[in-house]
């Protein structure tokens, strides 16, 4: 986390968190002919992240993709702009590959009356080895709630993420670049409010879903954020499922 924020001039939707969940509910495009799929808006977001990121962050960027047409799609942009140090590749393309930073696209979004537990984007193994990428930092990209709604994995992972950090839209990313953005309960924000995102929590309201972080609560609760954090409880246990994710979370 320090190598993140200490050599780039980025903020973090909750401060000292390094995990990133960006709840994009636009839909995919599937390809007819190869079967894959793109989701442009998830590749505009991952896109102008990356043009903000790459000339200030030093270390090497991977961008991790469960479907190949968009590793594709997203590794035409990044070759068009020149951008160095970025890999893009599918989750079967990076294993025993690490990075400082990792984006990962999931790209399919909506819910359907399809099973999607048994989904390849669902498989514990491939998710593993997409979450398990990152050294320093981490943005998850797609529809939080679909991934949520398949439950195995992924539930499992946003349960325990969403203990620290906290889901937010594609706005995010304009308050990434202020150096100094303002915070709602917490929460960063933009001039046009927080940017978290209301409608993957109200959908939960009354449900088994996910909740607040503990330090959004505590921001609420008992007035400023960097107070909080000082005074903070024991941190969430993340080692008994995602050891790979103990740096991230000071275990």
């Amino acid at each position: 986390m320090d190598e993140l924020t200490s050599k780039t001039p980025i903020s973090l939707p909750v401060p000292q968190c390094p995990i990133i969940l960006v709840h994009q509910i636009d839909r995919m495009q599937e390809d007819p002919t190869s079967f894959s799929a793109t989701n442009p808006m998830q590749t505009r977001t991952v896109m102008k992240c990356l043009t903000f990121l790459r000339p200030c962050f030093n270390g090497l960027i991977r961008v991790v993709c469960f479907y190949a047409g968009q590793a594709k799609e997203i590794g035409t942009e990044v070759s068009a702009l020149n951008l160095p140090n970025v890999m893009v590749t599918t989750v079967d393309g990076c294993q025993g590959h690490e990075a400082e930073f990792v984006f990962v696209v999931t790209t399919k979004a909506g819910l359907s009356s399809n099973d999607n537990s048994g989904a390849f984007w669902n498989d514990e193994r491939r998710v593993n080895v997409a979450l398990s990428r990152s050294k320093f930092g981490m943005m998850v990209v797609g529809d939080l709630k679909l991934l949520w709604t398949a439950d195995g994995i992924w539930r499992r992972f946003l349960r325990r993420a969403l203990d620290k950090a906290i889901a937010v839209t594609p706005e995010y990313i304009h308050a990434m670049m202020d150096p100094k953005p303002q915070f709602v309960d917490g929460v960063i924000a933009t001039t046009n409010g927080s940017v978290k995102a209301f409608d993957f929590y109200d959908d939960w309201q009354g449900s088994d879903g996910p909740s607040l972080p503990r330090s959004i609560k505590a921001a609420r609760a008992n007035g400023p954020i960097a107070r909080m954090m000082e005074e903070a409880d024991e941190t969430t246990e993340l080692t008994a499922i995602f050891p790979f994710l103990s740096s991230l979370f000071f275990i």
